[in-house]
């Protein structure tokens, strides 16, 4: 029974090898898609634009030839300028011909495009700022403190002189977070303008991130900011607030009352009706204020 089955395997091989030689050997038709690959040999130049990506070429032969454009060696539609025309018109047929990129026994049927646009300009260089990109999801009451730092927060860039003049800033790769409760550093790639280039290949971008806490501050003093007219003051009752903050623990664990800065303008006083007031609180960077008690300061203008 073995044999039987090896015998049958043979068989059935021999007939697809048979088949496969048979059914090659005939004539057909089919897309190969080139990709354009540009290089401009002056140094003071660079590409600024291609009108297409890829050029489309429908060829006919046997079976057995155009196999090799799909699994050989990867193929180009390949341009060499000099950079003395700002703008070169490429006749895609002429140039397949020239550079033989097929064989003769391959017939050429359509190619699209038929002209093929391509833009040179001066190369020049500029430093830009580097933004980081990110999509964070942080585990439970983790938060990021302030913005991500990047280092280097500057980096320069070369290329064509319409792209790199126009061109400020530049943003890293997507940095993606998941559940992250520590601060850390990632080296993240560079999102460049097409046709531009950088020595710089990737960043350090940091993320500061903490538990959020709230604290509540007691006897944070309220100042009074400004003079009346005539050696006139302000009395204020009470003259110290309660402050509820929110943060990260690492900032709003080491803050005290002095961190904060209570005030009261005197001109509002003058202005107001009511004989109480609502004070100006200035927190620390990357602190909110939650609430504070009390909201109003009643006060007396005392001449």
């Amino acid at each position: 029974m073995k044999k039987n089955w090896f015998h049958i395997s043979i068989i059935v091989l021999f007939s697809i090898v048979v088949w496969t030689i048979v059914t090659l050997s005939d004539n057909f038709y089919t897309n190969v898609y080139l990709p354009v690959r540009v290089k401009v040999d002056n140094p003071k130049y660079a590409l600024s634009y291609v009108s297409d990506k890829f050029v489309i070429v429908g060829v006919q032969g046997e079976g057995w030839v155009l196999s090799s454009y799909y699994w050989g060696a990867n193929r180009y539609f390949d341009v060499t300028l000099n950079g003395k025309k700002k703008e070169t018109l490429i006749s895609t047929r002429d140039l397949i011909k020239k550079n033989h990129v097929f064989t003769s026994n391959v017939n050429v049927v359509s190619v699209n495009p038929e002209i093929l646009k391509i833009d040179v300009d001066k190369k020049i260089e500029k430093e830009v700022f580097v933004k980081p990109e990110y999509d964070l999801n942080l585990k439970g009451d983790y938060g990021l403190i302030e913005s991500p730092k990047v280092t280097p927060i500057k980096i320069e860039i070369s290329g064509p002189a319409s792209i790199v003049r126009n061109t400020d800033s530049i943003k890293t790769d997507k940095i993606v977070l998941v559940k992250a409760d520590d601060s850390l550093s990632v080296k993240a790639g560079l999102e460049l303008p097409e046709f531009t280039s950088s020595k710089t290949e990737k960043v350090t971008v940091t993320f500061n991130i903490q538990k959020i806490v709230d604290k509540r501050i007691d006897n944070v003093p309220i100042k009074i900011i400004g003079a009346g007219k005539n050696n006139s003051k302000l009395l204020i009752f009470p003259d110290k607030l309660s402050v509820v903050v929110r943060g990260g623990i690492g900032i709003v664990g080491r803050m005290e009352a002095d961190d904060i800065s209570a005030y009261i303008l005197f001109k509002d006083a003058l202005r107001d009706t009511t004989a109480s007031l609502a004070p100006h609180l200035s927190l620390p960077q990357n602190v909110k204020l939650v609430t504070f008690t009390p909201e109003k300061i009643d006060y007396i203008i005392k001449k």
